[in-house]
């Protein structure tokens, strides 16, 4: 039952996923919520359906769904109940795409024959193994490597050095006497090692950054008009409660006040609405409705109808 159970959901997320493209699960899941709402006069929270996914695909456990809720989603999948489902749905060949690998065929030490004998030894190892240079490694990915990815990176030159520097003095020990003898030759300073200079530019870029945010960082925000403003948390503001500060609400959840841009193609798993007191309000983003703290419904191409082209 629960491989039943762990299909049917992926079944209808892929189909929810096809009608809102580049949408998170979490978009995916309170737009079924609105949908079965309104197709099949059915109300599940959204969150439930994040449980849903969560517990059977995602961590492979099994989790309850009630009879309704299993009909309804086999309805929307294609079929007219689970039962229905669970007889007719054939599973889909699965072909898993790979990067490049390397193959180590070994044999056995025991010799055979004929060649189907060795065959039947044959065992085949596959290793994902990229091989990459460092310092080209470092160089393009400067900007996320980070402070520890550097000091990692930097030992592994520093003991790259060391090992190449110990061999240099082994074979200057093994030289005979008398090249030892000879008098010494001007030689070049050794070059400064170039992973230090970078990693002591990047603490010092690290600790001064922090000690900019430390003068004078907002780290709360309030609503305002139609947007989240960044502000200390110490302000007194009158207008909306301040709050600890969302990196994510701040850049890109918004009030849409023209709302007759708004369309079936444009809409539809980008926007989100609220509906009180018979008045329908559009934001930008899932979350919290920052003034009446109800949960935001992503829009339907039924509400876009009723509430826009109306």
């Amino acid at each position: 039952m629960i491989d039943k159970k762990k299909k049917l959901v992926e079944v209808v997320f892929e189909k929810a996923k096809n009608e809102l493209p580049n949408s998170s699960k979490t978009s995916i899941a309170f737009y079924l919520s609105t949908l079965f709402e309104e197709e099949y006069g059915f109300s599940k929270d959204g969150r439930t359906f994040v449980r849903y996914y969560k517990k059977l695909v995602e961590d492979n456990l099994d989790y309850t769904i009630d009879d309704i809720t299993l009909d309804n989603m086999s309805l929307y999948s294609g079929y007219k109940n689970f039962n229905d489902f669970c007889n007719n749905y054939k599973k889909e060949p699965f072909v898993k795409k790979f990067g490049s690998i390397n193959v180590a065929i070994s044999e056995s030490e025991e010799q055979h024959d004929n060649l189907s004998d060795k065959s039947s030894k044959v065992v085949v190892n596959i290793t994902n193994a990229p091989v990459f240079n460092i310092p080209e490694f470092i160089s393009k990915n400067k900007n996320s490597f980070g402070l520890m990815g550097i000091l990692v990176a930097g030992g592994i030159f520093v003991s790259q050095k060391d090992s190449v520097a110990k061999e240099k003095q082994q074979v200057i020990a093994q030289q005979p006497i008398e090249e030892a003898s000879k008098p010494n030759q001007t030689t070049a300073a050794p070059k400064s090692n170039s992973i230090v200079t970078v990693i002591e530019k990047e603490v010092n870029h690290i600790v001064q950054k922090v000690n900019q945010k430390k003068v004078s960082k907002k780290e709360c925000m309030y609503w305002k008009l139609d947007h989240y403003v960044a502000v200390l948390c110490n302000e007194d503001i009158s207008v909306n409660p301040v709050i600890a500060i969302d990196e994510e609400l701040l850049r890109s959840f918004r009030k849409i006040n023209k709302i007759d841009t708004l369309t079936v193609n444009n809409a539809l798993g980008k926007v989100w609405y609220d509906k009180s007191n018979n008045h329908v309000e559009f934001f930008t983003n899932y979350g919290i409705h920052p003034e009446n703290g109800k949960t935001l419904k992503p829009v339907s191409k039924h509400i876009i109808e009723k509430y826009i082209n109306n």
